[in-house]
């Protein structure tokens, strides 16, 4: 972690101006521009309440913040894997004509997605405004932990990526599964409670750090309830740790990636 700092310190210009190129062009390239990133989490909860809430009638007095506070923190966390696994391919001109770390492209993805997500995250916090308590503000340390995981899972498969291409599409498979297998659109408890599933797979589901991030910012955007601080520090150890390895990984294999691209 301490290398990462480093490289990121000495490059943050270089990171600066690739996420404000980024962001730009994310923007540009469509005619509503930042209003999609208000629209798109709005659209997908609409969809899904009518689903739950309105077809099973399931769900429960306030599912639509319940839901969108799901579908928020789990585009954060796709769409960084995504955009990082990625990135090493589609900037691979800039990666043979400059000496900037591959560290610096791996974290580009993340910095804008933490953008877009306080987006929608200010919209839930407007919206539930009259419930509104301090204890809102732990939703930037549950952010910072979800960030570390999404990057580390995106950094590693940056290099299959450049290997294999297709490799991408295997990623969206993944995510697609993790959106369903993820108390989004439901409670974590569901789970933990339901006869159907084995309890080994109840063990394995609870290694996801989305089913405790997703779960602690329900708490404390919506319930007003303070930060599990010994989860919190489990999960933020593990975060870093997963994060270094993956750091270890890309730096070891720089040679390898730099000749196919």
């Amino acid at each position: 972690m301490l290398h990462l700092t480093k490289t990121l310190f000495d490059y943050r210009e270089a990171a600066g101006v690739l996420a404000r190129v980024n962001l730009k062009t994310t923007v540009a390239t469509t005619r509503l521009g930042w209003l999609w990133w208000i629209f798109d989490p709005l659209v997908m909860m609409g969809i899904y309440y009518f689903m739950v809430k309105i077809v099973f009638d399931r769900g429960g007095d306030g599912y639509h913040l319940f839901a969108l506070t799901g579908i928020v923190s789990w585009q954060y966390f796709a769409k960084t894997i995504q955009l990082t696994a990625t990135t090493l391919h589609r900037n691979k001109q800039l990666l043979t004509h400059t000496k900037v770390p591959l560290e610096v492209f791996t974290v580009v993805p993340l910095l804008i997605q933490t953008f877009f997500a306080l987006i929608g995250y200010g919209i839930i916090v407007v919206w539930n405004a009259q419930g509104m308590t301090v204890n809102v503000l732990y939703l930037f340390p549950i952010l910072f932990v979800m960030g570390l995981f999404a990057m580390a899972f995106g950094a590693i498969m940056s290099i299959c990526v450049v290997f294999l291409p297709d490799a991408s599409k295997f990623i969206d498979y993944g995510l697609r599964a993790g959106f369903f297998i993820t108390p989004i659109l439901y409670p974590a408890s569901r789970i933990a409670e339901s006869g159907r599933i084995p309890e080994l797979m109840k063990d394995i589901l609870a290694l996801n750090p989305m089913m405790w991030a997703i779960t602690q910012l329900r708490n404390v955007i919506l319930y007003r309830t303070p930060l599990d601080l010994g989860s919190f520090v489990l999960w933020l150890v593990a975060g870093m740790i997963a994060l270094q390895l993956a750091m270890v990984v890309l730096r070891m294999n720089r040679q390898n990636v730099m000749k196919h691209l």
